[in-house]
């Protein structure tokens, strides 16, 4: 771990969706945006830039619903973000535009998540699904280095 920095900080899906005003989330409920793997700066630095090309070969673009369900709990989220989704396609591009910067801001808003400062041997389980992470990047020249495992659906 660094001495400093290298926080990880989760924002909660659900509570960015439930948040929304109820004629607000009655308009997105029935959208449909457009994802892609974006510009890919990190995982090109990361994994290199043939990974990146073959990351976008495999996983073309595609769409979703602005609302997801959870398979599980059958709770609504917002399923949209800054990095991933380009577009809400049911809408004019000055439209699309406007909605999906007021959703991504709000997505990310303090009160939808939370700060973690990590220490040595810690453990941390959360639903990707219904959440977005960001690791803080304050850190540098020293490094945080973490094993990361994906689990499938248990049920």
């Amino acid at each position: 771990m660094p001495e400093r920095g290298g926080d990880t900080l989760w924002a909660s899906m659900y509570a960015a969706y439930d948040g929304l005003s109820e004629a607000y989330r009655h308009m997105i409920d029935r959208f449909t945006a457009h994802h892609d793997l974006g510009d890919g700066e990190a995982f090109k630095s990361k994994g290199g830039r043939k990974a990146h090309e073959m990351a976008n070969e495999l996983l073309p673009d595609t769409r979703h619903p602005v609302v997801g369900t959870h398979p599980t709990t059958g709770r609504k989220f917002l399923y949209v973000n800054q990095q991933f989704t380009r577009r809400i396609v049911d809408l004019e591009p000055n439209e699309s535009a406007a909605v999906l910067g007021f959703l991504v801001d709000h997505a990310v808003h303090p009160n939808n998540g939370l700060r973690h400062t990590w220490t040595i041997g810690e453990l941390c389980l959360w639903d990707e699904r219904a959440t977005q992470h960001l690791a803080t990047a304050d850190h540098f020249p020293a490094r945080r280095e973490m094993a990361r495992v994906a689990v499938g659906d248990l049920v």
